[in-house]
């Protein structure tokens, strides 16, 4: 595998980590969201260029991924 092949999904997960920062309170639900989360990047399908081992949109899942972590290492910290 390419390292560019990976960029997309890193970008993904790190602005993922940004924006699960700032939600005020903790999700709760985890297992929820990373099953729905699962489900809309197996329709949303990679990008025709990309030849993932699994027939899903990694971006999506990761920046999904990444608000969760995001959210459980600094939720409503830096929210006034």
């Amino acid at each position: 595998m390419d390292a560019n092949l990976y960029f997309a999904p890193i970008v993904g997960f790190l602005i993922g980590m940004v924006l699960g920062t700032k939600f005020r309170e903790k999700i709760k639900v985890i297992s929820f969201y990373l099953i729905v989360g699962g489900i809309m990047a197996y329709f949303l399908k990679p990008l025709p260029y990309y030849n993932f081992p699994v027939p899903s949109s990694l971006t999506y899942f990761l920046s999904i991924l990444g608000i969760i972590v995001g959210n459980l290492l600094f939720g409503g910290k830096w929210v006034e």
